[in-house]
């Protein structure tokens, strides 16, 4: 059994998995919380504005292409890299295709190229 279980785990192997994760678990005890140098999520909260308007655009571009679509563009980094600094350099503060803020795009694009960046590490090292 693993020493700890990733969120990633957890989607994949759903509430049983999980269940079953922490029942076997022996290191596991009550009223204990081993978070200690773990990233403390909750300090996303305080961007909840700014997190809801890329919702926005996330939800935007879903509509507008399909639901993860972004991840087989052709050449993605370089092309999310061009969008991000066509909207970071816009002289107006609503991007008139969507309605919505070029802020929240550039944003967007930000963390589609780190995801990106990430995944490819992931897949053959860094």
């Amino acid at each position: 059994m693993r020493s700890e279980m990733t969120l990633a785990d957890f989607f994949n192997e759903g509430r049983e998995g999980a269940i079953e994760y922490f029942k076997d678990n022996s290191s596991v005890t009550n009223g204990c919380k081993h978070d200690s140098g773990k990233p403390e999520m909750n300090l996303m909260l305080s961007f909840s504005n700014a997190l809801l308007a890329v919702g926005e655009v996330a939800t935007f571009g879903r509509k507008k292409y399909s639901k993860d679509g972004w991840l087989s563009v052709p050449n993605a980094k370089d092309r999310y890299t061009a969008a991000l600094l066509r909207h970071l350099m816009s002289d107006s503060e609503v991007d008139e295709g969507s309605g919505l803020r070029h802020a929240a795009h550039t944003a967007w694009n930000a963390l589609a190229i780190l995801e990106l960046k990430i995944r490819e590490e992931e897949r053959y090292g860094s």
